[in-house]
């Protein structure tokens, strides 16, 4: 409650007075303060997404794949703030889990192992006092029961993992830290309108952040930021971002743009049900013989269109959607648009877990 009533306070100071339009810092506060209040009773969330461009071949109709993103709230710094989840934590969290909220511990699985491999000890042991014979090629079933053991084993190094973890903290501490260091240098431009909503305009240039992670191939810099914020709602309605690239002795200037859309209310929160996800400058100039593929790829296209006629009916409709992506990410190849990714979100859980690994509800 405490969070709620200090944002509150933010926001109304940050408001500054009637007909003046804010600062750049006073429009994050107010941002920010918005945020605190819709987080105050929320203590994790999960968002389903289904993105358009991925289908799950002879599904069906409208059985596309759905991706669950899990956040976790920490305290970063005497501040809240969401973390997503790594992939193998939650799924690991969620597939462990049982009906009271608790999941099946590291030391299951060793004991089952060990079971396993005592079970196939004394089954050979057996087997071999019978003088039943041994097939060439062949070890005793006993060996089925090691290879479950072996299972059991990546299963408890699975979990063991997933304890070790810090369920989303260091993503939730790096969001601030990134928040943090635009809002220092974020200028308003001015108000526009962004998909019929008016939005500030804020900029923040000079940046110089490299955001690879160590060991990678390529090195990317984001050089500057471009941020259009609702006037209204004070939410993330546009962002650019322009850089560079540098990978095997070339740099290529690249421009990254998102699109949040289709705001609806869930709950507390107020969340974007629709991105899309634009990127361009990452293909550079084509190859020859990378070219020469695409060509060919293009007049196989060609081809199969032609044979339209002859797909069954039931099957004509996805078959369609799936050439309609095809020539549209051909079209992004060729024409030098970039590429374009659209995210739909099919719903929102408030609260509902999976718990932390390690904890007990």
């Amino acid at each position: 409650m405490l969070y709620r009533v200090t944002a509150i306070l933010l926001g109304t100071l940050a408001l500054g007075q009637a007909g003046e339009q804010p600062s750049a810092s006073e429009i994050l506060e107010t941002m920010r303060a918005r945020q605190l209040a819709r987080w105050d009773t929320v203590d994790n969330y999960t968002v389903f997404q289904k993105p358009t461009a991925v289908e799950l071949p002879g599904m069906g109709e409208g059985r596309e794949l759905e991706i669950p993103m899990h956040f976790q709230k920490h305290e970063i710094e005497g501040q809240p703030a969401f973390g997503l989840v790594p992939g193998n934590e939650y799924q690991v969290a969620v597939a462990q889990a049982g009906e009271q909220g608790e999941y099946v511990t590291p030391e299951f699985f060793q004991r089952g192992a060990e079971a396993q491999r005592m079970t196939a000890d004394a089954f050979d042991a057996e087997m071999a006092r019978s003088g039943m014979p041994k097939l060439p090629g062949m070890d005793y079933p006993g060996q089925m029961m090691r290879d479950n053991a072996v299972f059991m084993d990546a299963g408890a190094e699975a979990v063991r993992e997933a304890e070790a973890g810090d369920f989303g903290r260091a993503n939730a501490a790096a969001s601030l830290a990134a928040m943090a260091e635009m809002g220092r240098k974020l200028k308003l431009v001015g108000v526009e309108r962004v998909d019929e909503r008016e939005a500030f305009h804020l900029r923040a240039e000079g940046l110089g952040r490299v955001v690879s992670e160590p060991g990678e191939k390529h090195r990317l810099t984001i050089r500057s930021v471009d941020l259009w914020v609702d006037t209204k709602e004070y939410v993330n309605l546009r962002t650019t971002m322009a850089g560079v690239v540098e990978a095997e002795g070339q740099r290529r200037e690249v421009t990254f743009e998102q699109h949040f859309q289709d705001y609806r209310k869930v709950g507390p929160l107020y969340e974007s049900f629709r991105q899309v996800m634009r990127m361009s400058g990452l293909m550079g100039e084509m190859d020859p013989k990378d070219k020469k593929k695409l060509e060919e790829m293009q007049k196989q296209m060609a081809e199969f269109e032609a044979q339209r006629d002859k797909i069954p009916a039931a099957a004509r409709g996805m078959v369609d959607r799936q050439m309609a992506r095809a020539k549209a990410q051909m079209e992004m190849l060729t024409g030098g648009k970039g590429f374009e990714f659209v995210t739909e979100v099919t719903r929102i859980e408030i609260n509902t877990g999976p718990p932390p690994p390690g904890s007990r509800r």
